[in-house]
């Protein structure tokens, strides 16, 4: 694909705490730096970016994560990887109910995580993750993100208490 110019998009907020569309954008296409860095800051000033009605093959993905920084290894042991892995390109987590001949194809297919923060477990977790939705059921299904600093401002507008415990140290 040709390189994009200085591409001209819109960034629409989703709510006043967390969230924006960008909207003018053709992820297949190789943004140039100008515009990469206008994606980022608009991910720095947003939080959660969301880029509607794309087409994108997996080294697309690859590549436009590479836009947020470095890509990490995959911390699940290759053992656990469903059949369906043998066909992605190193990085790639694959997420799917579907199951081919009783099989899954993907990872997490009976919806086992309702509720987490990728890597956070990890001593120095990953910056994003920049999730693809394929074929998705229905919104009831839908990943969301908040805003903790949002939270915490409501906290102190509200004169409201909260104790935090740090994780204790070894040693």
């Amino acid at each position: 694909m040709p390189a994009m110019t200085a591409t001209k998009f819109d960034v629409v907020p989703l709510s006043t705490h967390i969230g924006a569309e960008i909207r003018g954008l053709d992820l297949r296409e190789r943004p140039d730096e100008e515009t990469i860095r206008a994606i980022y800051q608009a991910w720095l000033d947003h939080l959660v970016i969301v880029f509607p009605d794309q087409k994108l093959s997996q080294e697309d993905l690859v590549r436009v994560t590479g836009y947020f920084g470095e890509l990490s290894e995959l911390s699940r042991p290759a053992k656990y990887f469903p059949k369906g892995y043998s066909r992605l390109l190193p990085g790639i987590m694959l997420i799917s109910n579907i199951r081919e001949n009783g099989e899954p194809i993907g990872a997490l297919p009976d919806g086992e995580m309702m509720f987490h923060h990728d890597m956070i477990h990890a001593e120095v977790p990953s910056k994003a993750t920049l999730l693809y939705s394929v074929e998705s059921a229905s919104s009831s299904t839908s990943t969301s993100g908040a805003s903790a600093t949002s939270c915490f401002g409501i906290i102190a507008a509200r004169r409201t208490h909260v104790l935090i415990f740090p994780r204790a140290s070894a040693g």
